[in-house]
């Protein structure tokens, strides 16, 4: 899926960080750290980049995205 938004220059930026996001949980629950932690920052990057984005949806200050990246970065350093 990752592959597809990649490849599409109209996929809507929430599509491509939440496709980042997935790939995230996944290479988590086979083990491979590494290649989660290039993807949690990715999305991150991703995420952060729609701070107005989230308030409009959310009608409230913060980024749950930036957020669980943020933890699952943290947790992925011990």
């Amino acid at each position: 899926m990752l592959t597809l938004y990649r490849g599409n220059s109209d996929a809507a930026p929430l599509d491509i960080a939440n496709a980042l996001r997935s790939a995230a949980v996944h290479a988590e629950a086979i083990g491979d750290n590494e290649t989660a932690r290039a993807f949690w920052i990715q999305a991150r990057e991703r995420y952060a980049a729609l701070d107005a984005l989230f308030e409009q949806l959310t009608g409230s200050l913060g980024n749950p995205g930036v957020a669980e990246a943020d933890a699952r970065l943290a947790a992925l350093r011990y």
